[in-house]
């Protein structure tokens, strides 16, 4: 049952951060070709998005260092 969860757990991790990277790669284009961004708030609110993602990502990182035994970063 054990091996099942890791299984379960490194198949998670895995599609979390792909989709994750998926999605400021979308973002991130969209930036850059224009698209999607009519004015500077809209902007701005893509700008966070890329933030709040990018922070995700290093929780993700921090997340699994802790439960590899490593200490935590401050």
């Amino acid at each position: 049952m054990e091996n099942i969860l890791l299984n379960y757990s490194s198949r998670f991790d895995y599609e979390l951060r792909r989709l994750i990277a998926e999605k400021l790669t979308f973002i991130k284009d969209e930036l850059a070709y224009g698209h999607g961004v009519a004015d500077f708030p809209e902007y701005k609110r893509r700008v966070g998005q890329i933030s709040g993602l990018e922070a995700a990502l290093e929780f993700c990182d921090e997340a699994k260092s802790i439960c590899d035994g490593k200490e935590r970063e401050t």
